[in-house]
């Protein structure tokens, strides 16, 4: 008989029983993580993700508790299944779950009604993890799924926030790349008339010479030291095929530490057209509210804005020119300014200047 077969021979009979049962727990424990990281990468609503939790520590023999206790002393639990969804919210999470018991359970937290949120075997009897063991871990995830959430909230806000911008606005990195624009940039990028992206997400202009001068720029501002007492800002201007008039741009470094030893070169591009004499889109509604006009007393101030004299405008709304300059006055005792040039700058500083959606001239390519 060879070693081999001596060997085998001599094993106990329940020895190949182990090796299994650990195989079971293990794929038991990588279905339930699985099932836990897909309900936090989801990053569904905090009812719909405790409901998708709940389920996966019933194979564990966990349940999550919802504990009241009213103002004579009265204690109220519910499970889960029995919470209103709309409601469900962990707003104060116990990172001591360890050491702070519960009676039948482990408080990891406090509901936003102010409820305790209990973790508990659902049998005494039955085997899986400890509640106490679990408990830390529960705390973890729901801080893991709250932190997913919060950071998809604020992007989706920044975005917002952004595309209120009337000048285009696109994020880089030191090499070029896009990392983020607002909708303004989007339209200004779809013309490829000056200022486009390549097949990598890199920006680049219509000459070759512009675009070295553009990544020139970007890698200098966006590699700046963050600890020095004057940041660079750059600034040039890219000429457009079209010759609809040119784009300015200006940079400015974005110093985004996620850790004390860790900075991203990121820079900021502020991007504008210099054609003049378009329109400025404010609505005239906003500037009503705004300064406490009446509707023509607005109409007639956003085309000043726009550049038009009183002539012109007199001509388009088929007004006279006294009746103009009887609403001209109106409108500076009405805003406290004494004339037409501080009335512009005061339109164009407020916040109605960021209530439009730019429209940046492109060549008509459409053919009869």
């Amino acid at each position: 008989m060879d070693t081999q077969s001596k060997t085998r021979a001599k094993s106990k009979p329940g020895a190949a029983a182990k090796p299994q049962g650990m195989a079971n727990a293990v794929e038991s424990l990588s279905h339930n993580l699985n099932k836990i990281l897909d309900s936090i990468l989801t990053a569904e609503s905090v009812p719909k993700f405790l409901t998708a939790l709940n389920e996966t520590l019933k194979d564990e023999n966990l349940v999550l508790v919802s504990r009241h206790i009213s103002a004579d002393g009265q204690t109220t639990e519910k499970t889960l299944d029995d919470w209103m969804p709309g409601n469900v919210s962990v707003d104060d999470l116990d990172d001591q779950t360890g050491r702070s018991g519960a009676a039948g359970g482990v408080r990891i937290g406090h509901a936003g009604d102010g409820t305790e949120i209990i973790l508990r075997q659902i049998a005494a009897d039955q085997s899986g993890v400890p509640e106490n063991v679990a408990a830390g871990l529960v705390v973890r995830v729901l801080k893991l799924h709250r932190t997913l959430i919060g950071s998809q909230i604020r992007s989706q806000a920044t975005s917002i926030v952004l595309d209120a911008v009337p000048h285009g606005v696109i994020l880089v990195n030191s090499a070029g790349r896009v990392l983020l624009s607002n909708r303004a940039a989007q339209l200004i990028l779809s013309l490829a008339d000056g200022l486009s992206v390549d097949n990598h997400g890199i920006l680049r202009a219509a000459a070759p010479r512009d675009t070295d001068r553009l990544r020139e720029v970007i890698g200098e501002v966006a590699g700046a030291a963050p600890g020095a007492a004057v940041q660079p800002v750059g600034v040039l201007k890219l000429d457009r095929p079209t010759l609809l008039g040119g784009w300015l741009m200006a940079v400015i470094p974005i110093h985004a530490r996620r850790r004390a030893d860790t900075v991203s070169e990121i820079a900021a591009i502020f991007v504008t057209e210099t054609t003049t004499g378009e329109p400025t889109g404010i609505p005239p509604k906003s500037i009503e509210r705004l300064f406490t006009l009446t509707p023509a007393e607005a109409r007639l101030l956003v085309a000043l804005v726009d550049g038009k004299g009183l002539d012109e405008i007199a001509a388009e709304y088929d007004v006279s020119k006294n009746t103009l300059r009887n609403q001209l006055n109106q409108i500076f005792r009405k805003t406290g300014a004494s004339k037409q040039s501080e009335l512009v700058r005061m339109v164009l500083a407020s916040p109605a200047a960021l209530l439009h959606r730019p429209k940046f001239g492109s060549r008509d390519t459409s053919t009869d």
